[in-house]
């Protein structure tokens, strides 16, 4: 949810929301303790589970997960673009530099999850199982 102030609250973060007729605010209590006092209004946006706000998909470039060998195949990406797998956190796993028309990247040693391959412009979510 997000307040009148801007400020982003997870539901799952909400312990529970405290209204009065004789007020036209309320106050949003969170698990932890902390209160956001005197909202006015609360309008709801959906958010990716994984905490990733979005994936752009502006390129011809062709990638390909093949889970037998646990590796990505990229194709169709100009020489030296840089290929980047982030974890669920946004944090680097792996990365490298495109040499030919055709890239493969190890995933050998990744745990399972939700996973970010970025080459160039081009970012796209993908589970490892």
């Amino acid at each position: 949810m997000v307040t009148d102030s801007g400020q982003k609250i997870a539901m799952s973060n909400v312990s529970f929301v405290l209204a009065s007729d004789a007020s036209e605010s309320l106050n949003i209590v969170c698990n932890n303790g902390t209160v956001v006092y005197r909202v006015s209004k609360i309008t709801f946006e959906q958010a990716e589970p994984s905490g990733i706000s979005g994936i752009k998909d502006d390129s011809e470039s062709s990638i390909s997960l093949l889970p037998a060998s646990s590796s990505l195949l990229i194709s169709g990406c100009a020489e030296n673009t840089m290929a980047s797998v982030y974890d669920g956190g946004g944090r680097l796993v792996r990365q490298s530099v495109m040499t030919s028309g055709t890239h493969e990247i190890s995933l050998v040693g990744l745990s399972a999850g939700v996973y970010i391959l970025k080459v160039g412009n081009r970012s796209v979510k993908f589970f490892k199982k």
